[in-house]
């Protein structure tokens, strides 16, 4: 309930960012015909969520399409995530576990955001509460296996990107020999098969939509720098740093690195405090002794033993989101999509568990005050990058919602506004974007990526994600002509005035 009622701190109404208008583009449909006509026209990232897309249209029936609103949503994944994970904890007799997973900044971003990344850390939750019986070599009850199978269909469903750390489960019961000693009833094997059956009807949905040419914008060349953001929202650096669009553009090379110089203090002391709990950790898990018990609950908090039944779950807990990260650099660099944190988050519940279990032994052993005083830091400094993720204006959403009515103010008095940002977002709001380009004064004409520049240029340019909507840099080379005035910054978007 505590962790809970932390998360419920993540939820706002800011304006609806560029990724979230596209939800809002599935959530708008009054009826279950136009959700579906959406989803089979649709060739963007958002074709590769069938059950993310369609759980945001079920809820907007009811609650609407508000920012709060379709936001809100993501209670719903997390209660499940949290009640999963309290299951584990109950198993492993760590009972802090949904509490440390409520303190993560990764998760209040993806709260207060409405697409698909909670979802998918539901399903992984379930897949990890369902796994984590078969790993402790224990027979599992039957709860087990549903749990297990739940969180498949949900992974698989929910993102495309969801089948990745599924596959990554699968190997790892596979390397702990799981399958081979494995005997499931009649009613075991049933849900196994239909569990397959639907995940199979899934890869050959993504299957056929990439022959369709559903993709994302390819705007990033793969690198191992995708891998290091990915690493850097795990490890909850991301409220203590620049807001997202100014590190990826300094990772990119559209910013100075220097930028990032005010952060780096916040970030070293975290990173030092994670170096300090691992190492303790370490130490204590090597000056203990083995012990016969096949239960953690049956070993007391403080017994040698418990380390040795722990290290099983510490390495899927590391190694679903390490081989996670593998497979899907290789796919990305296979087809040339850059991927983030979000990609990963169905392996995320996984990270939290070997957080957990490392903050355990950092606690104990002969290093124990050092790692408790480390311990303390990183809950401390996880709790601090998650109230700034909520509540630092450098990490609010794109601004759509004055952006539009910037554009509005300068068309009612009758200039032409250039509209170079997504069109998805301006209509969210209501922005009376021109059918077709006539020059009529006052009109607001959608300008991303422009074939061709007219000689009449407008009053007006509201601009927003240079590397997104000016590629080209068409509107940067009118810009720098000197004809335009910046009078307004607005998160993400600049307004341009002559």
């Amino acid at each position: 309930m505590i962790a809970f009622l932390l998360l419920l701190v993540s939820l706002s109404n800011d304006s609806i960012d560029m990724m979230e208008s596209q939800t809002w583009d599935y959530a708008r449909h009054d009826t279950f015909a136009g959700f579906y006509r959406e989803l089979h026209t649709d060739s963007a990232p958002e074709s590769q969520m069938p059950l993310g897309m369609f759980s945001f249209w079920a809820w907007s029936r009811g609650f609407g399409t508000g920012e709060l609103a379709m936001r809100s949503l993501n209670l719903v994944w997390a209660a499940i995530a949290l009640a999963a994970l309290a299951r584990v904890g109950r198993l492993l007799s760590i009972p802090w576990l949904p509490i440390l997973f409520a303190i993560q900044p990764f998760v209040w971003y993806y709260m207060n955001y409405a697409r698909s990344p909670l979802m998918q850390m539901a399903g992984g939750a379930l897949m990890l509460a369902g796994a984590l019986g078969y790993v402790r070599r224990i027979n599992p009850d039957s709860l087990g296996g549903i749990l297990l199978c739940l969180g498949a269909i949900l992974l698989s469903g929910t993102n495309m990107f969801g089948i990745v750390p599924m596959v990554a489960v699968a190997v790892g019961l596979t390397g702990l020999g799981v399958w081979n000693r494995l005997h499931l009833p009649l009613k075991g094997k049933i849900l196994a098969f239909t569990t397959a059956i639907i995940v199979a009807v899934f890869v050959a949905y993504y299957l056929l939509i990439q022959l369709r040419g559903s993709g994302g914008s390819q705007l990033w060349t793969v690198s191992p720098a995708n891998v290091l953001f990915a690493a850097f929202e795990y490890l909850g650096l991301q409220g203590l740093g620049p807001g997202r669009q100014e590190l990826r553009a300094i990772m990119k090379g559209l910013v100075s690195s220097r930028e990032i110089l005010p952060f780096l203090p916040g970030l070293i002391v975290l990173c030092a405090a994670y170096l300090v709990i691992f190492g303790a950790a370490f130490k204590s898990w090597m000056t203990r002794e083995p012990s016969r018990p096949t239960s953690v609950s049956a070993i007391p908090p403080a017994s040698p033993g418990r380390a040795f039944l722990l290290i099983s779950p510490w390495m899927m807990g590391l190694g679903v989101p390490a081989l996670s990260a593998l497979l899907l650099y290789v796919l990305a660099t296979a087809s040339g999509m850059a991927f983030w944190g979000r990609h990963l988050a169905g392996a995320f519940p996984f990270w939290v568990l070997a957080l957990g279990i490392t903050i355990h032994w950092a606690r104990q052993g002969i290093w124990r005050k050092t790692g408790r005083l480390a311990v303390l830091a990183v809950l401390l400094l996880l709790m601090c990058s998650s109230l700034l993720i909520r509540f630092a204006p450098w990490h609010k959403h794109d601004d759509y919602r004055r952006a539009v009515a910037e554009a509005v103010r300068i068309s009612s008095g009758g200039g032409i506004v250039w509209w170079v940002a997504d069109h998805s977002g301006g209509a969210y709001y209501g922005l009376p974007l021109a059918e077709t380009i006539t020059g009529a004064p006052g009109e607001i004409q959608f300008s991303m990526n422009r074939q061709e520049i007219p000689e009449q240029l407008p009053a007006a340019i509201v601009l927003s994600r240079l590397d997104n909507f000016d590629t080209k840099g068409d509107v940067r080379r009118i810009l720098a002509a000197g004809s335009y005035k910046k009078t307004r910054t607005l998160q993400t978007f600049e307004i341009w005035e002559k």
